[in-house]
């Protein structure tokens, strides 16, 4: 068996991918994106509340890291499952899912 027939199932099921409208991906992407700049927002301000040594500054970190991990994740898969329905090539994913790495691109 090679890689292509082990690969058909996939590549048919992802050609039927367009679960959504235009509206509809573009609505649940920026939902969230939104919620990745937020991730992004509590772990910078929690680092910046480490930095001035304030008590309780290790759990802080800790509930934004997993926060911001979280909605770093839930961005990635729905950019993942929207990018057909909005008709993205590999270069626009690459993009928006490189955009995700850096706080607030």
């Amino acid at each position: 068996m090679n890689v292509h027939t082990l690969l058909r199932p996939i590549i048919w099921l992802y050609n039927k991918t367009h679960w959504f409208s235009d509206k509809e991906a573009w609505a649940i992407f920026k939902l969230f994106a939104f919620g990745e700049t937020l991730g992004w927002t509590l772990l910078i301000g929690a680092i910046t509340y480490r930095a001035f040594d304030l008590p309780g500054y290790d759990i802080a970190i800790s509930i934004a890291g997993r926060i911001h991990g979280m909605l770093f994740v839930f961005y990635f898969v729905a950019v993942l499952i929207t990018v057909r329905s909005m008709r993205w090539g590999f270069w626009r994913t690459s993009i928006a899912l490189a955009a995700g790495v850096p706080p607030y691109t």
